[in-house]
């Protein structure tokens, strides 16, 4: 479901919010204003904020989500920016008129797996925690992990060298390579067979292979960008689906933050198809690196894609990365 960019700026709050900015959050700021985007300024600006604030509520001891407890426990992520909203949501729900016409709400995206609950929960009300309107919407998923387990049926993100010891290999998604161990011979798509090096911990999902090919000459480091906009245009590259244009429509992540008890996700308003698993989302403006991706969320208001936060990636796995 197309995120309808020409009117996300009837969906954003009004106005531009004020909010703290790291040095890199400022410069990806001043990166947008160069690109004369004031749309996607606000968009940015606006996922800062409400990441903020919610960091903060995150931290507190006493805080807990409204959310049933049952959902908690098929938990998949957290996404803020632009939500779809199912068309029955939009027709029972008391919702904003752009948002019942457009079926995308600026908001906070809970994400849980569908577990026979085809009906999503209305939206829970957040202005009691926020000083502007805000919603939390509990999504019922289905996911569908876009590889089987093997790297033969996957995506490589890109070259990589380990920078504690100079092996050379490729970046891919952690799933493609489940029941394997540290040390183990990886058949290779291309053939020939690799070495499974490193994988993350917990659900981040990214692995390491080194291969005994050497990295092209024409190699160029890959510069990852560590602020994905939400509404920006960024391309996914799967070996199945080949180039897919897409947005992204919401995320979470804090590059202050890359430890593997928190899994970084960012979610596109399209997907790719399986095999294409392990494949990189670059920004189309500047072709930084945005994520690898992982699977297809199906919900009731669209199917999206889902990708790895790949400088969560990269620092874990302690990588260089090259296209």
């Amino acid at each position: 479901m197309a995120l309808p960019y020409d009117q996300i700026e009837h969906l954003l709050p009004p106005g531009m919010p004020e909010t703290e900015l790291s040095p890199s959050e400022a410069l990806s700021r001043e990166e947008l204003l160069s690109r004369e985007e004031p749309v996607l300024e606000r968009s940015f600006l606006w996922f800062m904020r409400v990441r903020n604030d919610l960091r903060k509520l995150l931290q507190e001891v006493s805080f807990r989500f409204p959310i049933p407890l049952p959902l908690t426990q098929g938990y998949l992520g957290l996404g803020i920016g632009f939500v779809p909203v199912g068309p029955e949501g939009r027709e029972r729900w008391d919702l904003r008129p752009e948002v019942r016409e457009l079926g995308w709400d600026f908001a906070i995206a809970f994400y849980y797996d569908r577990l026979g609950v085809d009906d999503d929960l209305p939206p829970i009300d957040l202005s009691g925690i926020s000083d502007f309107p805000l919603k939390l919407y509990p999504i019922s998923v289905r996911r569908e992990l876009h590889v089987l387990p093997s790297p033969l049926n996957a995506s490589s993100a890109s070259w990589a060298v380990s920078r504690s010891t100079s092996r050379v290999g490729i970046l891919t998604a952690k799933h493609a390579i489940i029941g394997q161990t540290r040390g183990a011979s990886i058949p290779l798509k291309q053939a020939g067979y690799g070495t499974l090096e490193d994988f993350c911990a917990g659900s981040v999902d990214a692995a390491f292979i080194s291969v005994p090919d050497a990295m092209p000459s024409s190699a160029r480091p890959l510069v990852v960008n560590p602020n994905p906009v939400t509404g920006d245009v960024v391309e996914l590259r799967g070996d199945v689906s080949g180039r897919v244009q897409t947005r992204v429509a919401n995320a979470m992540y804090f590059a202050d933050n890359l430890n593997p008890y928190n899994s970084w996700r960012v979610y596109l308003d399209d997907h790719g198809q399986p095999g294409d698993s392990g494949g990189l989302v670059r920004d189309t403006s500047d072709g930084r690196g945005v994520g690898i991706y992982t699977s297809s969320f199906a919900t009731n208001g669209g199917q999206l894609g889902e990708c790895q936060y790949l400088p969560q990636a990269q620092a874990l796995l302690d990588l260089d990365l090259f296209r």
